[in-house]
């Protein structure tokens, strides 16, 4: 047996002291760990050391909004998801049928495969978001250091991603074109270091994963919890239409985030419900610390969308912790943030979105560790009914 002792800290100053506390409390080992699991080599983790990326407002992440923006705006139409997505089902009203999780999952994913890498990746394999849903679904596995011969459905989903992050990276960058800086600045940095292609096409495809998997969740449970307390969606309308200023048919990221208050809390109090970080030095924590009564009120196991608008100071809590604290904060959640909201906003303000026919709240897969959001049960997905909006 393993002779390692495991401590377990619930309350949220604790919580924060061992954020500050990156000697005794590493976060450095797991990710070193990590990084060997998904196929680097000890010399290449050896080589590396944690240059984290912070992707604050400004400039930089405004480019990867309109990016988002940019792909949501082409295909968030009911003609383009009837004539282009399989999994969509057209009733004889006009409206259509889609599994959400599904749904959302596709849009977020290739939204940010293209802000990230332009469109040359898909064209390389125009399945690898499917690959990488199939992967992402079985992610645990790398958190738990499954052997490969126990998890041989998630290795090949992984190993078809990595192969054409490996093919993107291979190709000249003059042939490249429509990536962001943030991707071109991780590949300066590690052929600086004498990283070869098939190394840093392993580590982005770990980038790759972080951009997507908190996206497409935090969008499934958002829509979710709206659908199931139908009384906040009018709300969140009205404040995010006005959001799109006329003859601009994207929503003006600034606005969205500083002042459409229902929409942030309904934001905040899905975080609240739905954060898991796989923090490592916490890794039950977060449950506790988001559903502690004497910091979040009554009722805190029930989903309650007004909960961060009547008391926006929870926001300043050392209990509010959805994506982790200190120097191992993710570097993403301003990035995840915006593409959920905005996905959002164009959404509820081009189509009435309804749960197509009795449905139960589908239920959160709680077992398995996560880098961020959980995921829903096998099985729990919701279908939904989109018609085009009339205004």
């Amino acid at each position: 047996m393993n002779q390692h002792s495991a401590l377990t800290r619930t309350r949220g100053k604790d919580v924060a002291e061992a954020y500050r506390n990156t000697k005794t409390f590493s976060f450095e080992v797991f990710v070193q760990h990590m990084m060997r699991t998904t196929g680097c080599s000890n010399e290449v983790v050896d080589k590396i050391e944690l240059h984290v990326h912070q992707l604050y407002p400004g400039k930089d992440l405004a480019y990867l909004g309109e990016r988002f923006n940019s792909y949501f705006d082409r295909y968030l139409s009911l003609e383009a998801i009837k004539s282009e997505r399989s999994y969509a089902i057209p009733n004889q009203d006009g409206s259509v049928s889609v599994p959400l999780k599904v749904w959302v999952s596709d849009f977020l994913i290739r939204g940010g495969q293209r802000a990230y890498f332009g469109d040359f990746l898909e064209e390389i394999d125009p399945n690898i978001s499917w690959a990488f849903l199939e992967f992402d679904d079985l992610s645990w596995q790398i958190l738990y250091q499954y052997p490969k011969v126990l998890s041989k459905k998630m290795h090949a989903a992984k190993e078809r991603v990595t192969e054409a992050l490996r093919k993107y990276f291979e190709t000249p960058i003059t042939e490249r074109s429509g990536d962001a800086w943030f991707t071109k600045a991780m590949e300066n940095e590690m052929r600086d270091l004498d990283l070869d292609t098939r190394d840093i096409s392993i580590m982005m495809q770990t980038i790759y994963w972080g951009i997507n998997t908190n996206t497409r969740r935090g969008c499934f449970w958002m829509l979710t919890y709206m659908l199931f307390h139908p009384e906040v969606i009018p709300l969140v309308m009205q404040e995010t239409e006005k959001a799109s200023t006329e003859g601009n048919t994207t929503p003006d990221i600034d606005y969205l985030n500083d002042q459409c208050p229902w929409t942030n809390s309904v934001w905040n109090e899905t975080l609240r419900m739905s954060a898991a970080s796989s923090s490592v030095r916490y890794i039950t924590a977060d449950t506790v610390l988001h559903f502690d009564e004497k910091i979040f009120g009554d009722r805190v196991t029930e989903f309650d969308p007004k909960r961060f608008y009547d008391n926006p100071a929870l926001l300043k809590s050392p209990s509010w912790r959805p994506f982790g604290g200190g120097a191992t904060m993710c570097p993403g959640r301003f990035v995840v943030k915006q593409a959920v909201v905005n996905f959002i906003a164009m959404a509820l303000n081009r189509f009435d979105i309804s749960i197509d026919g009795p449905q139960p709240m589908p239920t959160a897969k709680e077992g398995n560790p996560v880098i961020g959001l959980m995921s829903n049960q096998p099985g729990s997905d919701l279908r939904v009914r989109l018609r085009l909006r009339k205004y």
